[in-house]
């Protein structure tokens, strides 16, 4: 009788087990390329957000300042036309208050 000996030879370095070693070390390097895309992607949208900010608060200043020069403009023309009415409309009909109670307080 002769003896056979059976010896499982991996056919490419894909067949074989990595050791714990070598799964620890690659699930390492995946972690740490994972954070860096995340890490990357989130600071991509933080400055995307961050333009998007500066630009709405520069139209919003735009279109503030527009209206603040609209308004300014239009107030001092009414101004200009009747400042007498509005002082005897005031004076004409600011109440007392006492007219304001339908009966005296008990």
């Amino acid at each position: 009788m002769s003896t056979k000996f059976i010896s499982f030879v991996p056919l490419s370095n894909s067949d074989r087990r990595p050791s714990i070693l070598e799964a620890m070390i690659s699930n390492n390097m995946r972690a740490r390329q994972n954070n860096l895309d995340r890490r990357s992607k989130l600071a991509w949208f933080g400055f995307v957000n961050w333009v998007g900010f500066e630009l709405r608060l520069g139209i919003v200043r735009v279109v503030q300042g527009n209206l603040s020069e609209s308004i300014k403009e239009s107030s001092v023309v009414e101004a200009e036309e009747d400042d007498d009415d509005d002082d005897d409309f005031i004076k004409k009909n600011q109440m007392n208050p006492y007219q304001m109670r339908s009966k005296p307080m008990q």
